[in-house]
């Protein structure tokens, strides 16, 4: 396994809506160590980062993690924005956290031992109440 991060603007404010959801293909597995959201726009947000009770139906928008050593392969995780169908609320949620009303108010989430996302799995930053747009932020090994 190799780091690699990815950060993105994302669009999704929609209550009960997954705001981007991060996962694997069917070759393999990488570790969440660390999740960051700072929020771009001035209004009280309520979030939870966890894992998917059901992941995204057609998942778009996507962004392809990049290794912090560029001579390792190509990632293969994926960072989506968009779907046919979203991603649902995670049962449990490994984390939650609400935001102030003010523009680049964040949290920054620490996993020591990595999160693993397993083959065909995800993450998701979910939309609790109405949400705002948002730069997001993973460092994981792949």
């Amino acid at each position: 396994m190799a780091l690699a991060s990815v950060a993105q603007r994302t669009t999704n404010v929609t209550i009960a809506n997954a705001s981007c959801q991060l996962y694997t293909t069917a070759a393999v597995k990488c570790r969440v160590l660390e999740t960051s959201w700072v929020g771009a726009t001035a209004t009280a947000t309520s979030l939870g980062f966890g894992r998917p009770a059901a992941l995204a139906v057609t998942p778009a928008t996507l962004v392809l993690l990049q290794r912090d050593d560029s001579a390792d392969p190509a990632c293969v995780t994926n960072l989506a924005l968009t779907w046919g169908t979203s991603p649902t609320a995670p049962t449990v949620y490994h984390r939650r956290w609400n935001g102030a009303a003010t523009i680049g108010v964040g949290i920054i989430f620490t996993f020591p031992r990595g999160i693993t996302i397993p083959v065909s799995g995800a993450v998701v930053w979910f939309n609790i109440t109405a949400s705002v747009v948002g730069d997001v932020n993973f460092a994981c090994d792949e």
